[in-house]
């Protein structure tokens, strides 16, 4: 899972490899493709990277709203729009270079240049606050990571879908299979299939597309569905 920065070579990619993959192996993969768009991690728990997706995937979106936020803050205190924008952009764009390039944490880069009573001390107050930034970034990563489980769910309930249809075609005939049965058998309500599959020829274009990717063009399955349904005069809903 690489990030946009990857496009400047400053981004960051995790991957997970399946079982017998060597260390050595690992170790060249960033050589062969990926060390030219920046650095590599690995995790051996595949599941890790919804949460990685969540905060380095989606990241650069942070940042860039974190330049916009910062931009309209300095306007409302009396800055151009563009004064601020190039501020803001030049601010977040130094100091992620200084951090990249010093030995120290974040947090110590952050106490630096906070002087005890200045200005980003006061700002710091209101933004390390316990409704500040960090339960704001909770919420949204948080979020993201759930959109990401509720697409792998649906992603789940259409292939349910699909394995009822086939399942149901071999027993009753292409014709004789409605949506409330394919639903039914999936074990889903007949709105969450209607939401995945309007008609049955989505589902049969559904499958079609399945099969090809699968490499299984001649699965005896697929000679039970109909190239063109609608061509048979029997109903596709």
């Amino acid at each position: 899972m690489p990030n946009t920065p990857a496009a400047v070579r400053q981004g960051i990619t995790v991957a997970t490899a399946a079982q017998g993959v060597s260390a050595a192996e690992k170790k060249a993969l960033p050589r062969a493709c990926s060390r030219p768009s920046g650095q590599v991690l690995w995790v051996d728990d595949e599941a890790l990277m919804d949460p990685v997706t969540a905060l380095s995937g989606s990241g650069p979106a942070y940042v860039f709203l974190l330049v916009e936020a910062m931009a309209a803050a300095g306007a409302k205190l009396g800055l151009t729009p563009d004064m601020a924008m190039q501020l803001a952009r030049a601010t977040v764009a130094g100091s992620g270079e200084l951090l990249s390039q010093s030995s120290e944490p974040a947090s110590q880069l952050r106490v630096n240049v906070t002087s005890p009573g200045g200005t980003t001390a006061e700002a710091l107050k209101v933004l390390m606050a316990a409704d500040g930034i960090q339960p704001v970034f909770d919420k949204g990563a948080g979020g993201g990571l759930a959109a990401l489980e509720g697409a792998r769910g649906m992603s789940r309930h259409g292939e349910a879908a699909l394995d009822a249809f086939l399942g149901l075609i071999a027993e009753k005939g292409f014709c004789a299979v409605a949506l409330r049965d394919v639903a039914g058998a999936a074990g889903l309500g007949l709105a969450d299939l209607y939401r995945l599959y309007p008609d049955k020829v989505a589902l049969v274009a559904a499958f079609m597309a399945r099969d090809r990717c699968r490499g299984a063009g001649r699965h005896a399955a697929s000679q039970t569905i109909p190239r063109r349904p609608r061509a048979i005069g029997c109903s596709t809903s």
